[in-house]
């Protein structure tokens, strides 16, 4: 891989030979280098200038460009064959703008950060109206509490219960924005048959958000990402406080923006069946090249489809083994587990 950064830094203190070479006319103007723009037709005015790596046209182009864009524009050259022109101009050798693996790897993780940064606004997270928050009664209905859940768990994740209002006769799971903010509210249906199951409501996406991103201890160097909420408050009861859930199968944009944010090991652990494996190998495809990061598959532990990292799911005897897992790969004692970060 050419280090193509590299090679334009060294074209810098020699751009006016390079350009002597090309036969391009040039002048001086209060610290850059002026030429006429190659890249559009008709062009005077010595409109292209040049300073610090880059050229940048302010007539038609509106856009920059590197030397070796005026090197493949002027000669009809390609990437790969302007580099090798400069390369030999210069009088470098091929080591000398070659790119080893971590560079690499480095100047990638800096691109997809970038792409991150561009491809949205910052999110907005509006707080859910005192009008729909007064409907929620501390209260711990004994559908939740059945499920095996305590009052202590259900307490730290703030669960209630509405009576009437939007979410009517459901279990209620407040979602919180990064900084605690309540964004919208979760209400799960207590009788299994009523559709939707899951109500949410609120004004922000539920993707642009993970649930219990706002209880996470600051103390652990490792998070957790499963599905729902059952998976998050059942692995606290388990003693992991580090746990947070998509919502759903599929990780977000904004949902990735946060967990590179926090810079901390990734364990996956997703629901069994299609949509569960097919949400954790994308998770591990985004977020490998730049954070340690490891999937554990509950088929590992259970041929059931449906299972989910909870105790519900799995029974005790199981969700055991599960939790010794996370103790391993946690505390990195694991043996046949490589933690793929770079």
């Amino acid at each position: 891989m050419i280090d193509s950064e590299a090679l334009i830094e060294k074209c810098d203190s020699r751009v006016e030979e390079i350009l002597d070479e090309l036969g391009i006319e040039y002048k001086h103007d209060n610290g850059w280098i002026r030429i006429n723009c190659v890249f559009h037709e008709n062009a005077d005015g010595f409109n292209l200038k040049f300073r610090g790596h880059r050229w940048y046209c302010f007539s038609q182009c509106h856009d920059s460009f590197t030397t070796i864009d005026i090197v493949m524009k002027v000669l009809d050259m390609t990437f790969v064959e302007a580099c090798k022109w400069l390369s030999s101009f210069l009088g470098l050798s091929s080591n000398e703008f070659a790119m080893d693996k971590e560079k690499q790897a480095t100047r990638e993780k800096l691109k997809y950060l970038k792409g991150f940064k561009k491809s949205k606004k910052k999110i907005e997270y509006i707080p859910i109206s005192n009008e729909i928050l007064n409907d929620v009664e501390d209260y711990h209905h004994p559908y939740i509490i059945n499920r095996g859940y305590s009052d202590d768990v259900l307490s730290h994740f703030n669960v209630g219960y509405c009576r009437s209002g939007y979410l009517e006769s459901r279990v209620v799971f407040p979602i919180d924005a990064p900084n605690g903010t309540t964004i919208s509210l979760s209400g799960r249906a207590i009788e299994d048959d009523v559709e939707p199951r899951y109500m949410i409501v609120g004004d922000t996406s539920k993707g642009d958000t993970l649930y219990g991103i706002s209880k996470i201890s600051k103390d652990d160097d490792y998070i957790i990402v499963v599905e729902g909420f059952m998976g998050v408050m059942s692995l606290y009861e388990w003693g992991f406080h580090s746990v947070v859930a998509l919502m759903g199968s599929d990780i977000t944009e904004n949902q990735l923006k946060i967990l590179l944010k926090m810079a901390r090991k990734v364990i996956v652990v997703l629901d069994n069946d299609k949509a569960g494996k097919r949400g954790s190998q994308k998770i591990y495809n985004h977020l490998y090249k730049f954070l340690p990061v490891v999937q554990i598959k509950l088929s590992d532990f259970t041929d059931d489809e449906k299972a989910s990292p909870c105790e519900e799911d799995l029974g005790a005897d199981l969700m055991l083994d599960l939790t010794d897992r996370l103790e391993e790969e946690i505390n990195g004692t694991r043996q046949d587990t490589k933690w793929y970060s770079v």
